[in-house]
């Protein structure tokens, strides 16, 4: 009976799709934290900034985003990292 079952009905492994896999971590990566927003309201009324932060604190999230709209109002943007 075993070998009738494990014949006709063999175990099926799922694999979520890498680029499904890629898309959920983009959007994770992506999602600016509370504090951030804070940030980026404050960032938004300054003519030129410097930011400092530790590695992973979302200095160049924040920068690309206000970039990006400064560039969608067409102003001009130099973005540097």
């Amino acid at each position: 009976m075993d070998l009738l079952i494990k014949t006709l009905c063999p175990d099926i492994h799922l694999v979520p799709a890498l680029g499904d896999k890629i898309g959920d971590l983009r959007e994770k990566l992506l999602k600016l934290t509370a504090s951030q927003v804070d940030a980026l309201m404050s960032l938004r009324k300054q003519k030129r900034l410097i930011v400092e932060g530790c590695a992973g604190s979302g200095k160049t999230l924040l920068a690309a985003q206000l970039a990006r709209e400064h560039a969608a109002a067409g102003k001009k943007v130099l973005f540097t990292c």
